[in-house]
């Protein structure tokens, strides 16, 4: 059975990045404090000491601040199921199933806004940012997982693939939002033209 298998993203717990946030916090109010005319020197002050603290958060957490961070828990979806962990919900209870894709980790962002601080490079993207949606029932799930590389992609490709073939409903968007088929931007005739030609409709 065809499967896709990655890991979740969750909030990054590396307690010594939360020593670089609250560094982070200090500046901002060190600069509004330093707008207070009668309280500069004491926001000059603070802004000196916020500085260090991010400086040492930084360090003891090895460059590792971001705000999420790739988890220990598997994400496997098969033409059959959605195992989260432990979890196991199977397709035919799923419903509203959504890929929205932005990119892997080192992947050339095509906007060039993105700061990756694993590589320190802007216009990089990290790869943390895709998401999977669902319905099981009432209940709505919405997971971010990795792509580690250009072949975890080709492993969530051939999936898609499989989806398609055997007439499973799912929709694979852009970041954005937009239609997408096998990744590539299309608009709802071309995705219906694409579906025919490879013969999935």
């Amino acid at each position: 059975m065809m499967q896709f298998q990655t890991k979740i993203i969750e909030g990054n717990k590396n307690p010594n990045a939360w020593i670089a946030w609250a560094g982070g916090g200090l500046v901002f109010l060190a600069m509004i404090v330093m707008c207070i005319k009668s309280y500069q020197r004491y926001g000059f002050w603070m802004f000196g000491v916020a500085v260090v603290v991010v400086g040492v958060g930084a360090f003891l957490a090895r460059g590792n601040v971001e705000a999420i961070d790739v988890s220990a828990v598997d994400l496997t979806v098969s033409t059959g199921e959605i195992r989260i962990g432990e979890t196991v919900y199977p397709l035919a209870q799923v419903s509203d199933i959504v890929f929205q894709v932005e990119g892997y980790n080192g992947m050339l962002d095509p906007e060039g806004y993105t700061f990756n601080a694993r590589s320190r490079r802007s216009g990089i993207l990290n790869g943390m940012n895709n998401y999977l949606n669902f319905r099981v029932g009432e209940q709505k799930e919405e997971w971010q997982f990795y792509l580690a590389d250009p072949a975890q992609v080709q492993q969530l490709g051939a999936l898609f693939k499989e989806f398609y073939a055997r007439r499973i409903p799912f929709l694979e968007r852009s970041i954005t939002n937009n239609r997408t088929f096998l990744f590539a931007p299309v608009s709802k005739q071309q995705w219906e033209d694409k579906m025919i030609e490879n013969g999935y409709l």
